[in-house]
């Protein structure tokens, strides 16, 4: 039977017993997912910050907004992955009614408020795996003696084609080459710390902020491989 089967079995109307809710094994695997994958994410997370702090850098700069936010929502992910597990193991002696030993009254209250806890709990997991995804370049840069540093990720000074700033789009863009015949670009914009960061440092990675347009300058990129 898989996931989704296992779910759809899901039996609110389970007698409690004093080792939790018989038949509903689903609720305690989601639980211990939760817990497992902030622990990971916020390990893998905690350790790359570790890892830029450390590296020696000219110039460095980091959002420590966006590192609280993330840390912040990872813990509260990891504390509702235990509540869930706790909700599960302790639920005879949580939701038991003593007034109505013959109902599946606890049960009931069991099983929604576990789905209530793991629903806020997946929601913020995936949320900010989203935000981690699409802000990776914008926790923290530096510029170190051979490369631009992000967290987890770098571009050598050697594979940078151009730094555009570009005006219309009120952002500036690193373009550089990946792989022999690859080229990718980040963005940043001008109205961030980040972005006016690395339009005043930019001449330490050997390539002056050049004004022009970026789109077509990354087309011409496109076109030459």
């Amino acid at each position: 039977m898989n996931l989704t089967q296992r779910i759809a079995s899901w039996n609110p109307d389970d007698v409690l017993s004093s080792n939790g809710l018989d038949g509903n094994t689903p609720l305690l695997i989601l639980g211990i997912i939760l817990m497992v994958a902030s622990i990971i994410i916020l390990g893998m997370f905690v350790y790359y910050l570790y890892q830029f702090k450390q590296r020696k850098a000219k110039v460095k700069i980091k959002n420590p907004i966006m590192i609280y936010i993330v840390i912040a929502i990872l813990a509260v992910v990891l504390i509702l992955g235990i509540i869930g597990v706790v909700l599960f193991t302790q639920s005879h002696a949580i939701f038991y009614d003593q007034l109505k030993p013959d109902t599946n009254y606890g049960a009931d209250t069991a099983v929604i408020a576990l789905i209530v806890v793991y629903v806020f709990g997946y929601i913020g997991l995936f949320g900010v795996m989203v935000f981690i995804w699409f802000g990776l370049n914008k926790f923290a840069i530096s510029f170190t003696d051979d490369e631009i540093m992000f967290l987890g990720e770098k571009i050598e000074y050697a594979k940078i084609t151009k730094i555009v700033q570009d005006n219309t789009k009120n952002a500036v863009y690193i373009n550089f080459a990946q792989g022999k015949r690859s080229y990718r670009r980040q963005k940043f914009s001008l109205n961030s710390s980040i972005g006016a960061w690395v339009v005043k440092h930019a001449d330490l990675s050997g390539h002056p902020v050049e004004i022009g347009d970026e789109d077509e300058y990354f087309k011409t990129l496109i076109r030459a491989k």
